[in-house]
């Protein structure tokens, strides 16, 4: 294929100059880039496509020409090589983008690097995992190798050889396809392999506490006869069970949020994109629990001196023990709880999505259980008429 460089004579300007351009055909269509650069029609050798001369400039220009046509080289034997059809637009997007990545975990690794300030430390560990997860599964991957079949045979893998839940598996689709639909917007990747190839949203079980359980807590809460590290701990547990907060947003919660009766808090999670104020009414329980950890403070954070995420969720476990209840109890069972006894009690779910600050109903859909149960009980009002 031969690659010309040409000057369009009929825009030369004052001082006699006239822009170059890269000139070649793929197939039958003709393509046409500007170099960017306007050099004198007298200087301009149109066989060679290179300035005359041996001063500083004509070396420069014809170096910087000599680059831009090793670029388009490298485009049209890249493509060869991989036997990939190239017609004119998939040229210059690859042209007008090149990939600076040896692969698509390069990209990942680049990309990562701002996206992380939009996330969550617990969010941000939770992408770095998945992707050295797929990395270690295909290490040099290149774009144009991430196709449907490609993502089918991961999710194979993932299930079959790691063993893991199908909901394990989706969500780690899940944080590909972001990355995935980074690299197509930036010019990096053409198709999509995630169009035709949907990642399920997975049911998660929900574990929650019964009335009768969490009156079982509230109860050795008052026994105090708990090591103080339990206790504490304990005392946490049960402001999320009344408050439907999340540990993340219950640990950051300050005496200065709490004004008539109401507790308005922003939830960590969102706090990078335009988060809303969420006003949760305090019960008599979460109002007790408050008064005993304030004391005589004003201001300052509710809870002090707890443990990690890590731990409080292992001394929740380790009280749910003593309680002799089996269930997979941990810090997002406080949440759960407050959700299900919540709709139980009033069956409005659009309040509810506003207490747990969600904001798309089918979230606070997982609860869907409790409205099946009350569908349930409500039919046997029935069983009263004879027939």
């Amino acid at each position: 294929m031969i690659i010309r460089i040409v000057q369009n004579i009929q825009r030369i300007n004052k001082e006699g100059n006239a822009p170059l351009y890269i000139s070649f055909y793929l197939g039958k269509e003709k393509v046409v880039i500007p170099c960017k650069l306007s050099v004198p029609t007298t200087k301009f050798d149109s066989k060679t496509g290179m300035l005359r001369g041996t001063n500083k400039e004509a070396k420069d220009i014809n170096l910087i020409i000599e680059r831009l046509k090793a670029k388009v080289n490298d485009i049209l034997v890249k493509y060869r090589l991989k036997n990939l059809t190239l017609n004119k637009e998939a040229f210059m997007r690859e042209y007008n983008n090149p990939s600076d990545f040896k692969s698509f975990h390069d990209f990942v690794a680049s990309y990562m690097k701002t996206y992380s300030r939009r996330l969550e430390i617990g969010t941000f560990r939770h992408h770095k995992s998945c992707m050295r997860k797929f990395k270690e599964y295909c290490e040099g991957l290149q774009f144009h190798e991430l196709t449907e079949d490609f993502l089918r045979d991961y999710l194979i893998y993932m299930k079959k050889t790691l063993c893991n839940a199908d909901s394990t598996a989706q969500r780690n689709l899940s944080t590909i396809k972001i990355y995935v639909s980074a690299a197509i917007k930036k010019g990096y990747m053409e198709n999509d392999p995630f169009k035709d190839f949907g990642v399920k949203r997975i049911k998660s079980n929900i574990d929650y506490l019964t009335e009768e359980e969490l009156i079982k807590f509230i109860s050795l809460y008052y026994d105090r006869r708990l090591p103080e590290r339990l206790e504490r701990t304990l005392g946490f547990f049960l402001f999320m069970c009344f408050t439907s907060l999340h540990i993340s947003d219950a640990r950051h919660v300050c005496l200065e949020q709490i004004n008539n009766g109401i507790l308005t808090y922003y939830r960590i999670k969102n706090r990078n994109c335009k988060p809303e104020a969420i006003k949760i009414p305090l019960s008599i329980p979460a109002f007790k629990i408050i008064e005993e950890l304030q004391g005589k403070r004003k201001e300052g954070h509710l809870f002090t001196s707890l443990q990690c995420d890590q731990v409080v969720n292992r001394q929740i476990k380790e009280i749910a023990s003593i309680l002799e209840i089996k269930k997979k109890v941990s810090a997002k069972t406080g949440r759960h709880t407050f959700a299900t006894i919540f709709l139980k009690k009033t069956k409005d779910v659009a309040t509810l999505q506003k207490l747990l600050g969600h904001s798309n109903l089918k979230e606070t859909m997982i609860y869907a259980h409790v409205l099946d149960e009350s569908k349930q009980e409500g039919m046997q009002c029935f069983n009263c008429f004879a027939i």
